[in-house]
């Protein structure tokens, strides 16, 4: 009985981490609404590379899968907790040829996901490094551009913006989204206190 209990355990396990992996990989498609549970964030991806990227890692092997070259918006759900970019998997384009750029484990990579949230940590920044007498080389980093995100998550899932409060869970602070989320509920509340029309 022991044995079979722990089968159906780590059947569970496989089964759970596979729809992790799964929901981590494509995201979610614009206008589509999500009901999160008590444990799970939403973590905004936001890449800027000339590069089309095969995948992006997460320390703990969640990977975020086919970003384009661009400025691109990404939104998963993950469970709440720390986490860090730990690689990136370019589009060579070449059969049997791969690319990859391995981050060192640094603070600049850090992040957080919080329960309920739609959370920023930043835009994932990839730049070619060309001076003279170099190969080109590109160059990872981390730089805040939540002006940015926003406008794209404005276009692209505004009902989320509606049911879930947007953190900033990088490195640093960051005044704008706090003054945005200000604006936003008092909007809320001006809203909810407004008399109901008569004949309604």
């Amino acid at each position: 009985m022991g044995c079979r209990r722990e089968a159906r355990l780590a059947a569970l396990f496989l089964a759970n981490l596979a729809a992790l992996l799964a929901c981590a990989e494509r995201g979610l498609a614009p206008g589509q609404s999500v009901e999160l549970s008590p444990s799970r964030g939403i973590l905004i991806v936001h890449v800027e590379s000339p590069h089309a990227l095969d995948k992006l890692w997460l320390g703990n092997g969640i990977a975020v899968d086919r970003i384009p070259a661009g400025g691109s918006l990404r939104l998963v759900i993950l469970p709440a907790g720390a986490y860090r970019w730990s690689r990136i998997d370019l589009a060579s384009g070449v059969p049997g040829y791969r690319y990859w750029i391995q981050m060192r484990r640094d603070p600049h990579w850090e992040f957080r996901v919080e329960a309920g949230a739609m959370c920023y940590a930043g835009a994932l920044l990839l730049e070619h490094d060309s001076g003279p007498g170099r190969a080109q080389r590109l160059f990872p980093r981390i730089v805040n551009r939540s002006s940015t995100m926003l406008d794209l998550l404005e276009r692209k899932h505004p009902e989320l913006l509606l049911r879930h409060p947007l953190r900033y869970t990088g490195r640093g602070r960051d005044d704008f989204l706090s003054a945005y989320q200000t604006v936003v509920r008092g909007l809320r509340e001006s809203e909810a206190l407004q008399p109901m029309p008569e004949g309604e």
